[in-house]
């Protein structure tokens, strides 16, 4: 390399550097290591604590009716756990997909034509990995909300019994969820209503940076991670919880 930028600097108008081969696979000369949010390291992506936080949980219909955020962790904790290992699977395959590509030229490149022509690569790269998995994900969250199905957790939808005499028999009606009582915001109309995530038994406590919602993906979606560095708030869920979270 240092010899043909010696030649490139001393006959930079007449020297002609044919290449033997035309083409040469990036991983000759790069390597890559992807580095991923510290949350998908962390313990609380483990089975191991979320099957320990929620251990003992029961009565889930009973917190989904009140509101409380009991009825929503295991699924914000599976969620994140998903995505994480979604997010890996993506990135090392558009890693291993971009190794197995050959820088191609037929004349030796000077240094700076290099570096150019290897980070347009590598930009396009990093702009169309996430793409592609960004747009699978909404095409499943556009699914999801289009058909209108029930969460498993009651959050977006739920029975009703409605009687009307003097028939004896009950129809069963189904009835979209209604978050934010300043707005009023139907699960039927939109996936993306919210309310602030908190405990409500026995008393009212926030969970800060935390939502609940229509389903446990969207409202995590607008959360933030700032309760999992916060060791106070940490203790607040286990305290709240009836597992025997030791770590």
């Amino acid at each position: 390399m240092l010899k043909a930028q010696q030649i490139q600097t001393d006959y930079s108008d007449t020297a002609q550097c044919p290449c033997a081969k035309i083409s040469i696979p990036l991983d000759r000369f790069i390597n890559i290591q992807p580095t991923f949010h510290q949350i998908c390291s962390s313990v609380f992506v483990t089975d191991e604590w979320r099957n320990e936080l929620t251990a003992n949980l029961s009565n889930m219909s009973y917190y989904v009716q009140i509101g409380d955020y009991r009825a929503f962790i295991s699924a914000h904790l599976q969620f994140v756990s998903g995505l994480c290992q979604q997010s890996i699977v993506q990135v090392n395959d558009a890693v291993r997909s971009f190794m197995s590509t050959s820088l191609v030229t037929g004349q030796l490149l000077s240094q700076t034509t290099f570096y150019t022509r290897l980070e347009n690569l590598l930009s396009r790269a990093r702009t169309n990995a996430p793409t592609i998995f960004v747009r699978a994900f909404q095409l499943a969250r556009d699914i999801n909300h289009g058909n209108g199905l029930m969460s498993v957790y009651g959050s977006n939808f739920e029975f009703v019994t409605r009687r009307n005499p003097p028939a004896v028999v009950s129809t069963l009606l189904i009835q979209s969820k209604i978050y934010n009582e300043t707005t009023n915001c139907l699960c039927a109309q939109g996936s993306k209503c919210l309310n602030p995530a908190m405990f409500t038994s026995p008393t009212h406590v926030e969970i800060k940076g935390l939502h609940i919602g229509c389903l446990p993906s969207e409202s995590l979606l607008t959360s933030t991670f700032e309760c999992f560095y916060d060791s106070n708030c940490i203790d607040l869920i286990r305290n709240h919880m009836f597992g025997n979270v030791s770590f």
